[in-house]
């Protein structure tokens, strides 16, 4: 705790007194004056936390001669000690990170025998690809690599289709060597402000949806309507009570009253609209909606 205040009190004396000429002098009086404020402050700390009456009293003086005595002859060794402590925790604590993303997501470890692997990119808001259909894109005929996945809002679409559109945001799964995935992502995360030929983006549209006390959405959460699997729109928005909350999570729970906001083309809104606000006993509207 001391070396760390030691090398704030440091920095801080520094920083405070750069620039100035006289003021530069001043450094070691103010980076003394912050350690015996941190020496006052540890002082206290630890007299409200360690006993100080009887036989206990004179054991942590013993402590504190010895502490001392140690401080000054094995400085450098306890310095040495605590930067290799530091090391060594960052490089297990890198190691255990290292693990868990393997663990969690095993299909982005590299296939070293194949020279095939996967990675993941971000659109852009204003990516040139968005609003464009994978058929379209034709990422395999021009770097050799393919979608094999697409999380959006926390809903995963495996293998998606050819005629499947993207969405700023979405997080695209790319398979294929290294040099095409990496190509590949390029190409996805491009944003030049000219979108490609054929966009279907100019169609696309949001709009504000409410939900009524008898919809089948009220009560259940994003991830379990998957509206964007089940019915080919992005719910980027939930108004409760004048409370806006952008890009819900796949655990938000829909409630009774909620302004939805919609976003896919008008013909999806549309159809995911007849459900919302279909009563439960109308016999002509499904469960589920087929996407367009």
């Amino acid at each position: 705790i001391w070396r760390n205040v030691s090398a704030l009190a440091l920095i801080y004396a520094q920083g405070s007194t750069s620039g100035h000429a006289r003021a530069a002098k001043m450094a070691p009086i103010v980076e003394g004056a912050i350690k015996v404020a941190a020496g006052g402050g540890l002082f206290v700390w630890l007299a409200m936390l360690l006993p100080t009456e009887g036989t206990a009293r004179w054991l942590l003086l013993a402590s504190a001669f010895v502490a001392v005595v140690a401080l000054l002859f094995l400085r450098k060794r306890l310095i040495y000690w605590h930067s290799h402590l530091e090391v060594e925790l960052q490089s297990v604590m890198s190691s255990a990170d290292q693990q868990m993303t393997l663990t969690a997501t095993p299909w982005l470890k590299p296939h070293g025998d194949w020279n095939l692997q996967m990675v993941d990119c971000v659109l852009p808001d204003l990516a040139d690809a968005q609003g464009r259909k994978i058929s379209e894109l034709d990422l395999r005929a021009r770097f050799g690599c393919s979608v094999v996945g697409i999380e959006r809002q926390g809903f995963m679409i495996s293998l998606p289709s050819p005629d499947t559109i993207l969405y700023p945001r979405d997080r695209v799964l790319l398979m294929g060597t290294a040099e095409q995935v990496k190509a590949g992502g390029s190409f996805l995360g491009a944003v030049s402000g000219e979108p490609l030929a054929d966009s279907r983006f100019d169609q696309v549209q949001m709009e504000a949806l409410a939900v009524p006390a008898w919809s089948r959405a009220a009560g259940r959460t994003l991830g379990e309507l998957a509206p964007a699997q089940t019915y080919g729109v992005q719910v980027a928005g939930l108004n409760r009570g004048g409370v806006r909350m952008l890009n819900p999570s796949a655990d938000e729970k829909v409630q009774v009253g909620d302004e939805a906001l919609v976003l896919g083309t008008p013909e999806l809104i549309r159809a995911f609209k007849l459900w919302l606000v279909a009563r439960p006993d109308d016999a002509d509207t499904s469960e589920v909606v087929p996407k367009a």
